[in-house]
């Protein structure tokens, strides 16, 4: 194989949720409160309606219908459509500042992607991170984690129970890395 793609667990998604819950049902009642203070037909009115809607769709689907991961999405969305009423109200700062909240959270939902190859390891984050196999210690797959150890002593491990791992060949995986390592090791030496 010429790749291996492991999903790393979110530890910190419960945050994220309740965060974007928090933000959500916030902008919904000042949305309302803002509703209520303007005559119809204004386009503060039309803009905190369509704020509302844009946020109260994906709570519907959240808690309602059960969709966890898309639902977070939407609410991200609407955060940024609420974002845009907000301007639209003349608020600009609380504008700025739930379109930016909305991007941030759509960035860190993402899941962690650890792909090696036979240049190295790509390790998640904004901005992503390679790291060359030179740099490793060593890599393996044992009793389901995963242990990345680096040659300046920094120690990454997780486990890779999750669904997204379940095709994962934990030997393939660590005969891959082996031989990875082991051809660059030779290289290194012909330098």
């Amino acid at each position: 194989m010429d790749n291996f793609v492991i999903i790393a667990p979110h530890s910190k998604i419960r945050t994220y949720k309740v965060f974007t819950l928090i933000i959500v049902l916030f902008n919904l009642v000042i949305f309302t409160i803002a509703i209520s203070n303007t005559n119809g037909r204004s386009l503060p009115y039309y803009a905190a309606l369509i704020s509302c809607l844009s946020l109260a769709a994906p709570l519907l689907q959240y808690f309602i219908f059960g969709n966890k991961e898309a639902g977070l999405k939407n609410m991200l969305v609407g955060i940024f459509i609420a974002g845009i009423g907000w301007l639209f109200m003349d608020i600009i700062w609380n504008g700025l500042a739930m379109m930016l909240i909305a991007v941030f959270g759509l960035i860190s939902i993402k899941p962690l992607r650890f792909i090696f190859d036979a240049n190295g390891i790509t390790m998640p984050g904004f901005p992503r991170k390679n790291v060359l196999w030179s740099g490793m210690e060593n890599v393996i797959i044992r009793d389901d984690m995963l242990t990345l150890d680096f040659k300046n002593n920094k120690l990454i491990q997780f486990s890779i129970k999750d669904a997204d791992n379940q095709n994962l060949d934990a030997a393939a995986f660590n005969q891959f890395v082996q031989q990875q390592m082991f051809n660059n090791k030779i290289l290194f030496k012909k330098s």
